[in-house]
């Protein structure tokens, strides 16, 4: 009886893999005959050594991400291939990898709501149950719904609040050894970020410049990062992660949103109950207090939801991209000399958002730091049904590809803002002046483009600037204290494995 049950699962196991290979190689075949129709060009292939599954392109991509050289990865990688846009396969999946600009502004713009982000944001649970749908998670409706709400709120905050920065940079910049020893500025824009962002949010500063061990959060919000790309990377085989410290983190991130949200829905209820005895308590102007006055108290897991959606793509982007331009300069001392001679120009007129915005050299070194260390290194869509994008196929990369319903799109802006082709040959190097006169199209863009643009682009924007001129104002020179350079380690985008380490010469 046994050896006959053995036989029928044998069987059918066999029979399982002849169906799995016949799917693929129908799946080849429609791709081929659909490229042909939708008129469009062959698109190069990686050389895998298993080109079902792509264990091969998994397991090298692991392995760098695990050496902490993904992005030197991703350059020799292109190289290799001796195109802009190729595809390969990720445990069975299709995936096209492009750093062409004219696909970044498609996928941007004209097609923007045919490469979607539900399927691989939160259909396939990857951040489940640490958040839901939100304006950097949804599509359709929910996304128009979400962008309404989040959109307005960032637009006026960046422009009307740039005082309330003052007393966490004044703090920092206290903080800062003025006898020349050496300190990473690293860890110091990373603990002032929770501190502005946890005001900005919720209304309470977590005061963690005053006391590091309150950087927990911030820590455990890494921790959920990490978690969730672990189980992007592990696709259809997510059922099988187990991380107790991932769901650990998750819940201690909860607990502490869930005591902001409870007190806002608290006080809330009871400035209506009391009216005009609340008159004289100041009035808030966080995000959480504008959005409990828009989704009702039973709705507290959509409004985390909302948050969340705003709060992981931020998560440290600012402060690391401080702390890159922080970086840069201490490296490049030419750039730090003109942006000195910039601020010190300023004399003690009050920093504004206009007089922030008018500042030429900051805004190219701000620029330029975003150029060669980009937050957002890629930008990841799904193709909603059978499509095209203009670039990538043919043997000159000229002609459009086909992309059927359900494959994965990368647009690289890592490499498009490295790429001698549109930026010439000194594209890997540090060159605030670059900027002079520039106008770049599609193959710079840090916070994405179109209707999907981070809403916070202009708000991070002031923010650099603003510390950047309290720095320059406070110090007169900056040195870099580490031999080592700049080793990325991935988080939201890449930061420095080593910090930043700088010493300063006060004024």
């Amino acid at each position: 009886m046994s050896s006959r049950l053995s036989a029928i699962s044998l069987a059918a196991f066999c029979g399982l893999v002849i169906l799995y290979f016949l799917n693929r190689l129908w799946d080849h075949i429609s791709y081929s005959i659909k490229t042909k129709k939708y008129k469009c060009g062959p698109l190069k292939t990686y050389p895998h050594w298993d080109p079902i599954w792509g264990i091969d392109f998994v397991l090298s991509m692991s392995r760098a991400f695990k050496e902490h050289r993904w992005l030197s990865w991703m350059e020799e990688t292109w190289a290799a291939q001796g195109t802009k846009t190729f595809k390969a396969r990720f445990l069975g999946m299709r995936m096209v990898y492009s750093s062409e600009m004219e696909n970044m502004k498609a996928m941007s713009t004209s097609q923007w709501e045919e490469f979607v982000l539900e399927p691989i944001r939160v259909d396939n649970g990857v951040a489940t149950p640490f958040t839901g749908k939100g304006v950097s998670t949804a599509d359709g409706e929910f996304w128009h719904y979400s962008r309404g709400i989040i959109k307005p709120y960032f637009e006026r905050q960046a422009f009307a609040n740039v005082a309330r920065l003052k007393p966490f940079t004044d703090k920092m910049l206290d903080l800062i050894p003025t006898n020349g020893d050496t300190f990473d500025m690293q860890v110091l824009t990373r603990r002032w970020f929770l501190d502005t962002s946890t005001e900005f949010l919720f209304g309470k500063s977590r005061d963690c410049l005053t006391y590091p061990e309150r950087e927990d959060v911030m820590l455990a919000m890494v921790d959920i990062m990490r978690g969730a790309r672990v189980r992007l990377t592990m696709s259809k085989f997510m059922f099988l992660h187990r991380d107790p410290k991932w769901y650990e983190s998750i819940r201690f991130v909860h607990d502490f949103m869930n005591e902001y949200i409870d007190q806002a829905y608290d006080e809330l209820h009871q400035r209506k109950e009391q009216g005009e005895k609340f008159v004289d308590k100041p009035e808030r102007t966080d995000l959480l207090w504008d959005m409990v006055q828009k989704i009702p108290s039973e709705d507290r897991i959509l409004l985390r939801d909302q948050i969340t959606a705003v709060w992981v793509p931020s998560n440290e982007t600012t402060s690391i991209h401080i702390s890159n331009a922080i970086y840069q300069l201490a490296r490049h001392p030419d750039a730090w000399e003109k942006l000195q001679k910039e601020v010190l120009d300023l004399g003690d007129e009050e920093l504004t958002f206009s007089k922030l915005r008018g500042m030429k050299y900051m805004n190219w070194v701000i620029n330029e730091t975003h150029r060669t260390i980009p937050n957002g290194i890629q930008m990841i869509r799904v193709a909603a049904h059978d499509t095209t994008l203009p670039r990538g196929g043919g043997p000159d990369g000229k002609q459009p590809i086909f992309c059927a319903k359900g494959d994965i799109v990368h647009c690289n802006r890592y490499l498009m803002h490295r790429d001698p082709d549109y930026w010439g040959e000194d594209a890997a190097e540090f060159r605030p002046e670059r900027w002079d006169g520039l106008r770049p199209l599609w193959h710079f863009v840090p916070f994405g483009g179109g209707p999907r643009i981070c809403p916070a682009h202009i708000l991070v924007a002031t923010e650099t600037a603003y510390v950047l001129t309290r720095f320059c104002q406070k110090f007169k020179g900056i040195e870099a204290r580490d031999e080592r350079g700049y080793v990325p380690v991935m988080r939201v985008g890449p930061s420095s494995l080593n910090g930043v380490k700088i010493a300063v010469t006060p004024r």
